[in-house]
């Protein structure tokens, strides 16, 4: 029989912003995720005209795309030009936090290559993700919303709950970038966690299109809530290696229905000489990855109805 897994983030919006943790000096250099630090980055530029300029438009070029994977590190990146990723992009030089390192001048084809180490404030971008989500929440007072995840297809000789216990952490992770908090103590809390001992208990065997439209149909019941996050991991493994797929989407509940916000999937493949470590990675994997993008699409919602 298959194992379910239900992974819950409770959630209500709007919200305070959380308070980035971070006991360094501001002019350390560190390589944690809310400090200063030094990101690689090729920048590259056409080799036509001033010597000079050519170099100054590679080097702008490695800003920026330092700034990119400083971004991606808090949110998923997204080429929407009304993105909030896009938004960050767009002042990338307010990102940079002294001169830039080159390590390396090459022509190719034509084009210079600028390899750089680039300082990027990653503290700075993580602050103004929060405070554009906080602005945005005000104007649209979302009211609450439940995540849903289920993983189906576990090898019996996994820990069910802690593989349960790594998903659950890792959408709180991902979904406190955008001023997300976790709640789980109130008594709507406890009417959810109910709900889904009920599910987990006798649904076992339904397949994701029923068991979407059950959760669909439970939390419409609801009426303090307003958004849900519905999806399923499917694991498939041999004797040391595992693959996945993940599909998830957000769902817009309306008092005459529902409407889709946006959707997720893709699929996952680890190698491990243990079984269990390539099934917690594809689980990991799946729950970032999708997290992060149905967090940015929720706030490309937002921002449409405004």
């Amino acid at each position: 029989m298959k194992k379910i897994l239900l992974a819950l983030v409770w959630l209500l919006l709007p919200l305070q912003a959380l308070a980035a943790d971070n006991a360094n000096a501001p002019h350390e250099q560190q390589t944690s995720g809310y400090s200063v630090a030094m990101v690689k980055s090729c920048g590259v530029a056409l080799a036509i005209g001033d010597g000079d300029n050519i170099k100054q438009n590679a080097l702008q070029d490695a800003k920026q795309k330092a700034v990119k994977k400083a971004a991606a590190r808090f949110i998923a990146p997204s080429e929407g030009k009304e993105s909030l990723y896009q938004q960050i992009v767009a002042d990338y030089d307010l990102y940079i936090e002294g001169d830039v390192q080159i390590l390396k001048l090459q022509k190719v084809e034509g084009k210079l290559l600028a390899f750089c180490n680039v300082p990027v404030n990653f503290q700075m971008i993580n602050e103004n993700i929060k405070q554009k989500v906080t602005t945005l929440q005000k104007e649209n007072r979302r009211d609450k919303a439940i995540f849903l995840v289920r993983v189906v297809d576990m090898p019996d000789i996994l820990r069910r709950q802690d593989i349960k216990a790594e998903v659950l952490t890792r959408y709180e992770e991902a979904f406190k970038q955008y001023n997300f908090k976790a709640l789980g103590s109130d008594a709507a809390g406890s009417q959810i966690m109910t709900m889904l001992d009920a599910v987990d208990g006798m649904q076992q065997d339904l397949a994701y299109a029923a068991y979407r439209e059950q959760i669909v149909r439970d939390t419409q019941q609801m009426p303090e809530l307003n958004l849900v996050v519905v999806g399923e991991i499917k694991i498939t493994q041999a004797s040391e290696y595992a693959d996945g797929t993940a599909y998830a989407e957000a769902v817009r509940l309306l008092q005459d229905g529902y409407r889709q916000i946006g959707s997720f999937s893709d699929t996952y493949s680890a190698t491990r000489h243990d079984l269990g470590q390539a099934v917690e990675f594809v689980a990991q994997a799946a729950a970032v990855r999708s997290a992060k993008y149905l967090a940015d699409m929720t706030y490309n919602d937002w921002q449409k109805l405004n």
